[in-house]
């Protein structure tokens, strides 16, 4: 089937995006996909462009800011992904404001004849940006990638389609725009995973390899983990994980909290935890009372990770994981059953376990309370007991396509479609 080959820009409000956020991974995807990908950002003047092999173009790009003029520097180059990167530079001295930089993104774009067919806003200055696009019509299709940011009206006026990562957000951005959402496109965009970094079968991080079809890999990683982190070898015992901060308040400070009555049960759970203070005391105390059922890794540390969702046989993701997804798709992938609350973002992603086992790729607490998630893991336990079920479960959740590649289908989608429809509009 033709694909029709876009040049998209992104507007981002950052010189260098975390590879968890959903805009680094779908820039990177649509680049290999053939399509001409270009980020514009600021640079900050701690950050020294030789270190980022960048060039210093001639273009200076004018931009207004306190009743003056002034020239902001640019500078280009491209990323490890082979994304094409354009940064303006000085927008710190004009006081950081996200709306100059704004301004100054569609001044570029204009400026240097370099409208693409696409332009996506993500964040509050791609946002402003948008607004800035729109009122010259410059661009053919706009996008706005919310990634849970607060989103100024305007913004989203200026957007033909909203990306947003969970249906929680749609309600809230239709409201903010009243009668104006009619004939807008929202979308719920998930994240997807990058198969060089999440795959079973290739992961050089794990102990053994496995997929859905053959999970004796899984089983083997399992007693790896207990191996290495002194705990009993015992398949019959769930093995449950957990990754998250340890602030006050925090899903992990939760999870101490009811840890008690949770290692009364036989089950085993290793909690990999950022942070220190009381949290980590409060775990390091139950550590003492279970040394068989409870360990604790402390700091952040991805290759544990992966050992430790390729082990586990449930997952628990805490309040603070909602806004990166990234672990909830890949306990999913690993066949790690997720524990999540009805309330976050996660909760996208995951149907509950039905009482039968029969349907369901993970389990939800009604709330992120001492109650609901004490409740919520006993489930879980109980679930266990019924392994060739619970096995089935896990199989179930690993087939479902999480890839980066059914993202970047559904953006192709929206974007064609939208250009189509803005063709025949100007025929």
């Amino acid at each position: 089937m033709f694909r029709a080959l876009m040049d998209i820009t992104f507007i981002r409000s950052h010189a260098q995006e975390s590879p968890r956020r959903l805009g680094a991974s779908l820039e990177a995807a649509l680049h290999k996909h053939g399509h001409r990908v270009t980020v514009l950002a600021p640079l900050p003047s701690s950050v020294d462009p030789a270190s980022m092999s960048l060039a210093r173009r001639l273009l200076k790009v004018p931009v207004s800011h306190a009743g003056k003029t002034h020239e902001l520097d640019v500078y280009t180059g491209r990323d490890r992904d082979g994304v094409e990167r354009v940064y303006l530079a000085g927008l710190e001295a004009l006081g950081g404001d996200e709306r100059v930089f704004g301004a100054a993104a569609a001044r570029y774009l204009r400026d240097a004849d370099a409208v693409s067919d696409v332009v996506v806003g993500a964040g509050l200055a791609g946002g402003s940006a948008l607004a800035a696009i729109a009122a010259s019509e410059e661009a053919a299709v706009r996008a706005l990638l919310t990634e849970g940011e607060k989103v100024p009206p305007e913004a989203l006026l200026a957007a033909e389609i909203v990306l947003t990562k969970h249906d929680a957000e749609i309600d809230g951005l239709t409201k903010i725009l009243g009668d104006a959402a009619e004939g807008r496109r929202f979308r719920v965009l998930l994240p997807g995973l990058d198969p060089a970094e999440w795959n079973p079968l290739t992961d050089p991080h794990v102990r053994s390899r496995f997929d859905p079809i053959d999970l004796r890999g899984k089983a083997k990683c399992k007693i790896a983990l207990q191996r290495e982190l002194a705990l009993p070898v015992r398949a019959e015992v769930p093995l449950i994980g957990a990754v998250g901060r340890g602030d006050d308040g925090s899903g992990i400070d939760l999870l101490s909290r009811i840890g008690p009555e949770i290692l009364k049960n036989d089950v085993q759970l290793v909690v990999h935890v950022e942070g220190g203070g009381e949290v980590v005391g409060r775990l390091e105390e139950l550590w003492d009372r279970w040394p068989d059922r409870l360990q604790i890794r402390t700091g952040r540390e991805e290759g544990f990770i992966h050992r430790l969702v390729s082990a586990c046989d449930a997952f628990y993701l805490p309040v603070e994981a909602g806004d990166d997804l990234t672990l909830a798709l890949a306990a999913q992938r690993y066949g790690a059953l997720p524990i999540v609350s009805r309330n976050s973002g996660v909760a996208d992603l995951v149907v509950d376990v039905d009482p039968s086992l029969t349907t369901g790729n993970g389990f939800l607490a009604d709330a992120l309370t001492e109650e609901a998630l004490l409740a919520t893991f006993r489930r879980v336990a109980a679930a266990f007991q019924r392994p060739e079920a619970f096995a089935a479960l896990g199989q179930r959740a690993m087939r479902k396509d999480h890839s980066i590649e059914a993202v970047v289908a559904l953006v192709e989608h929206l974007f064609e479609t939208a250009l189509e429809k803005k063709a025949s509009e100007e025929a």
